[in-house]
């Protein structure tokens, strides 16, 4: 998944670190860096050195994605984070409606790209 989207974005040979915690360490993160003091499923660390091939960084809280998972497996909501939080490394957010427009329509393409 992660090197399909990294190729449709002409990013090859690029990659991302990802890592999988639980609520409290992931409300720590998001105080500290958005000044939000709660949990969140999925946080985005852009990494702005040239020199390095990581894009940054996706951080997966398994718990709320197991409370969020609906009627998917937990391994797919997983991946639908990854997405997400990979769309937002790529630049792409949803604070506003015609940003929403935007990201929304690739995070359905390579949610549904991975069921193939």
């Amino acid at each position: 998944m992660e090197s399909r989207m990294l190729d449709y974005f002409g990013l090859s040979g690029s990659d991302v670190d990802l890592y999988l915690t639980d609520d409290e360490e992931i409300r720590v993160l998001n105080r500290t860096y958005r000044n939000r003091d709660k949990a969140t499923d999925v946080l985005s660390f852009p990494l702005k050195d040239k020199w390095n091939s990581s894009l940054g960084e996706i951080i997966i809280s398994v718990e709320t994605a197991d409370r969020q998972k609906e009627e998917q497996s937990l391994g797919e909501e997983i991946l639908q984070l990854f997405v997400h939080g990979l769309l937002h490394l790529l630049g792409y957010d949803h604070e506003t409606e015609e940003d929403s427009r935007k990201m929304r329509p690739l995070e359905r393409m390579f949610q549904y790209d991975d069921e193939k």
